[in-house]
């Protein structure tokens, strides 16, 4: 089981009951990565919550102390909301979205008592070589351990990267392309080790680079190809 809390906002105290205002400890677990900070709370009789810092705003409901029902993440300087996620008793239940300046949909993840599970993805992009690149980071979950397929695909649906996962070990075939889709390097990994024998790299236009050799599951020796200029 994973040793990270799946409550991505743990407040320690009584949201209900009476009117609270004080400090929170903030467990960030969502599509972006990991975190914990303390930030400022409000609660009032009806189950309301405000949680914020100088950035970031938090608007909630909660129910006998815990968190419960739709959350809000809203970027204060804007108002724009960033993050919408749900909550059961405190923990995280539910679809989760992430959204951009413009309101779009840029992340999804489903969580099932406060355990990711199932398909999550974003969309990420970043500038390669001057190349604006935009694609579809994909993982799949089965009670908050990756198990299945784990991808890096560009907008036109062609796969970067691609790897299986089985109770949160590299399990199966692994391979990356080019860009231009040619293949790359594949590898054939058990049990988060590669299967021992030789493998190939290739470059852009696919004619072998290297040839790697694994034994007991390390990289033992590196073989590699002249360019055709030098031949």
């Amino acid at each position: 089981m994973p040793l990270v809390s799946q409550r991505l906002f743990y407040c320690d105290s009584l949201l209900v009951g009476d009117t609270y205002t004080g400090r929170c400890t903030i467990y960030y677990d969502f599509i972006q990565g990991r975190d914990t900070f303390q930030m400022d709370l409000y609660g009032d009789q009806e189950g309301n919550v405000l949680i914020w810092d100088k950035n970031w705003q938090v608007v909630a409901k909660a129910s006998n102390g815990l968190l419960h029902g739709p959350a809000y993440i809203i970027y204060e300087n804007t108002g724009d909301t960033l993050f919408e996620l749900n909550y059961t008793h405190g923990l995280l239940d539910g679809p989760c979205y992430e959204y951009n300046e413009k309101g779009d949909t840029i992340g999804h993840v489903m969580y099932h008592n406060g355990f990711k599970e199932g398909e999550q993805w974003k969309k990420e992009g970043a500038y390669f070589s001057n190349i604006d690149l935009q694609w579809y980071s994909v993982k799949n979950y089965k009670t908050g351990i990756l198990h299945g397929v784990q991808s890096i695909r560009t907008y036109d649906g062609s796969f970067v990267v691609y790897r299986n996962y089985k109770n949160g070990k590299i399990h199966g075939v692994v391979f990356t392309q080019h860009l231009n889709g040619v293949l790359e390097l594949m590898l054939l990994y058990k049990n988060d080790q590669v299967v021992d024998g030789e493998y190939y790299v290739f470059d852009w236009h696919g004619q072998p680079e290297e040839k790697l050799i694994f034994a007991n599951g390390e990289l033992v020796q590196t073989i590699k190809y002249p360019a055709e200029d030098d031949e």
